[in-house]
């Protein structure tokens, strides 16, 4: 009796772990769900900022930020959320040399994704969050989540 309430245990524990586990998304559902950061963005209120994304393929987004003033580019920055195997990465790529910048995902829902990069001096942390689909709020800060920088942006056309 002992023996057979030991196994029953011993399988609902398996069952348990494989339904957490597989209930996880996987790199590939969540390059599907950031599908939704393709288009072009500008800020509606805090600082003026302005995000597009294109979809490259289902591994490789190509993103570029830029703040303006009148007519003057004032800011620029090119951005890259790629799939390496299991893995999401969100980099900000400088065409002045080869240091990449580059955050790993850490958590994801379908409309929220949080990047990573503790090496980094700032920031540390990428936090792009859909609150509705023509709304994104991104916020860069360090691991302490001192230094927060928000940008809230409003979808402007979804190329």
């Amino acid at each position: 009796m002992k023996s057979i309430i030991l196994n029953l245990l011993f399988i609902s524990l398996l069952y348990i772990l494989c339904f957490i586990s597989c209930g996880e998304p996987n790199a590939f559902d969540n390059m599907k769900n950031m599908g939704l950061l393709q288009g072009e963005w500008s800020s509606h209120r805090g600082v003026a900022y302005n995000e597009n994304w294109d979809i490259i393929n289902d591994s490789v987004f190509y993103g570029f930020g830029f703040s303006l003033n009148d007519a003057d580019t004032l800011f620029k920055q090119d951005m890259r959320i790629f799939r390496d195997t299991n893995r999401i990465y969100y980099s900000i790529d400088h065409k002045k040399d080869s240091n990449n910048i580059k955050f790993e995902l850490m958590e994801a829902t379908k409309n929220s994704w949080l990047f990573k990069n503790l090496k980094n001096s700032y920031p540390n942390i990428v936090l792009y969050n859909l609150s509705n689909d023509t709304t994104l709020n991104i916020e860069i800060s360090d691991m302490d989540g001192n230094k927060k920088q928000l940008f809230f942006l409003t979808l402007r056309n979804r190329n």
